[in-house]
């Protein structure tokens, strides 16, 4: 599934509550992960596949200001 294919059935958005004992920084760090974009779509993809999901909210820790157009952040 493309990066649009899942932007279809996935819709991004803001955290509504910082999840509980998770510490925020600061500054932003850079991830400890190193898997590629497109490998990380294409596994999500296959696990919402699995799942038999058609419609997927994602919340993410992101200002309402730094959504594409896309509606990936």
């Amino acid at each position: 599934m493309s990066i649009g294919g899942l932007a279809r059935i996935v819709q991004t958005e803001p955290l509504t509550q910082w999840p509980q004992g998770v510490e925020r920084t600061e500054h932003q760090r850079r991830s400890p992960f190193s898997a590629a974009w497109s490998t990380t779509v294409e596994e999500l993809a296959r696990e919402l596949r699995a799942l038999g999901a058609s419609s997927v909210v994602l919340q993410m820790a992101f200002e309402p200001g730094q959504q594409r157009l896309d509606g990936l952040p």
